[in-house]
Parts: C-alpha cells; sequence; structure tokens
C-alpha cells in the first residue's frame, strides 16, 4: 500500500510515508500535526497501545481522526456468511474483526484514555456505489487477506460462495449496481 501512495505524484504538500507498528511507531515524540487511522484500529491487537502511540507522536494541539465501519449492513453481513458457508467458517471471522468497533464510543474510550482532549465521536453513513454482486465479491476478497484463503478453495466452493452471495443482494440491486449505506463510526480528539 505504500508503494501505491508514494507512486502517486504530490499535488499538494509532500507526504513522507513510513511503515511501522501501530504500538511502536518509529517517529520521535511529538513530531506530527495530525494522526490518521482509516479503518485500521480493529485489526490491532492492543488498541489503548497503539492510541497512546498517536497521543506520543503528535505534537501539542496535533489532532488525530479514527474510523472504523460500524454495524455491518446487510449485503456485507450476506457476504461474510456466504465466505463461511462455503469456504471456511473462519474466515468469517476476518470480516467479523472488520466490523467489531461500530460504536463510535469504543473509539472516544480509547482517546480519552491516551489522554487526548476536546475528544468527539460521531455516527455517519458511507453512501457506496458499489459493481454488481458478483463483481464486488471478487473485488473484496482479492483486497483483502481473504484472497488467498479463498483463492485456494475448489472451484465449486467458489461458485457456490459466488451464487449465495448474488441472491442474498438481489433485492438491493438497483440499475445491475450495489448500492450499500454503511455505518460508520468516527472519533477527532486534540493533542494537549
Amino acid at each position: 500500500m505504500l508503494a501505491v501512495a508514494a507512486a502517486v505524484p504530490a499535488t499538494g504538500a509532500e507526504i513522507e510515508w513510513t511503515e511501522g507498528d501501530a504500538v511502536s511507531v518509529p517517529l520521535p515524540d511529538a513530531s506530527c500535526d495530525v494522526a490518521l487511522s482509516q479503518m485500521g484500529i480493529m485489526f490491532v491487537g492492543d488498541k489503548a497501545a497503539a492510541a497512546s502511540e498517536l497521543h506520543r507522536v503528535l505534537a501539542p494541539a496535533g489532532r488525530v481522526v479514527a474510523n472504523t465501519p460500524g454495524r455491518i449492513s446487510p449485503v456485507l453481513e450476506a457476504m461474510r456468511d456466504a465466505i463461511a458457508d462455503n469456504v471456511d467458517p473462519n474466515l468469517g471471522a476476518f470480516v467479523d474483526v472488520v466490523f467489531s468497533m461500530p460504536d463510535p464510543e469504543i473509539l472516544v474510550r480509547l482517546l480519552v484514555d491516551a489522554g487526548f482532549e476536546d475528544v468527539v465521536g460521531e455516527e455517519y453513513s458511507a453512501s457506496l456505489d458499489l459493481p454488481a454482486p458478483a463483481e464486488m465479491l471478487w473485488s473484496y476478497i482479492n483486497l483483502t487477506p481473504l484472497g488467498s484463503f479463498v483463492g485456494s478453495a475448489s472451484e465449486e466452493a467458489k461458485d457456490a460462495m459466488e451464487r449465495q452471495f448474488v441472491e442474498a443482494c438481489a433485492t438491493h440491486v438497483v440499475d445491475g449496481r450495489l448500492p450499500v449505506d454503511q455505518p460508520m463510526a468516527l472519533a477527532h480528539a486534540v493533542r494537549a
């Protein structure tokens, strides 16, 4: 992901891309003005340590924004079920982790406990205009760690998974596309 981001020509301020562990960020104390956790903190084992690291690397008056998917939408729940029912029940757990922090108050508590001030949490809805169900399913799978696991399943299992998902989404399709209003959780705060 960093290689792709770095390959995009800058049209504004220069960005220095750095890879690191969320609980041990390779940056000096108070060295950043802004920190963004874009749909990632739910994958971190020690979320409190990650929030503390955000606090550590931010300069005084630095701002942090974090968001996670809210509760799982019916379409994405159907995707999880199709994968778990036809490929491997354990793969549904990955999708469950994606949706494991649906309440903005979880983010608020993490930021408050890490020492941030002026912490505000809110829910909003992201209106997604997704491709037709089969294309959406394979795009999601191939853009996530699920790709290698599902890819190694039998053709019969993959066909059954796709068929189950397409059938489950039939009532949601509009003009060949799959509109989804996905609830989201957001919190923002300031380092004192």
